[in-house]
């Protein structure tokens, strides 16, 4: 027979079950709406930015990024930490993607790509267009 001690954490347990059992609903509503606002903002973000094309990576843009590969396969900026990466991506320094002077790309990992445009977000800036601040007199 169970004592009275072990018949109360049971009793407490249970009952913090229900509670449980009564919260997933609202939990589930808040993330699907979440979600769905996520999802709708993603949708306008995508018509908003265009397609690859319209944004300058084309045929041409695809040859100058195999041959920046070929050239320079490793992370430019792992290389200067002393880490060996390879680089996967093609990265304009000056954000401009119809710039494709040679001096403008950098051979670049995923990780440090994203890196350096969480850095542009942080300082107010969104792929090399500096946010309006107003004037100011220094």
């Amino acid at each position: 027979m169970p004592t009275r001690e072990a018949f109360i954490r049971r009793k407490l347990w249970m009952g913090k079950m229900d509670k449980l059992s009564t919260l997933k609903p609202r939990i589930a509503t808040i993330d699907t709406r979440r979600c769905a606002k996520i999802d709708f903002a993603k949708e306008q973000y995508e018509e908003r930015r265009g397609t690859a094309t319209e944004r300058g990576y084309d045929h041409t843009w695809k040859k100058i990024r195999d041959a920046k590969l070929a050239r320079d396969p490793l992370c430019e900026r792992c290389s200067s930490r002393g880490r060996t990466t390879v680089a996967v991506l093609v990265h304009h320094k000056d954000r401009n993607p119809k710039n494709n002077q040679p001096d403008n790309h950098m051979s670049i990992c995923e990780r440090c790509h994203y890196k350096e445009h969480t850095k542009d977000n942080k300082n107010n800036r969104m792929w090399g267009r500096v946010k309006s601040l107003g004037s100011k007199a220094a």
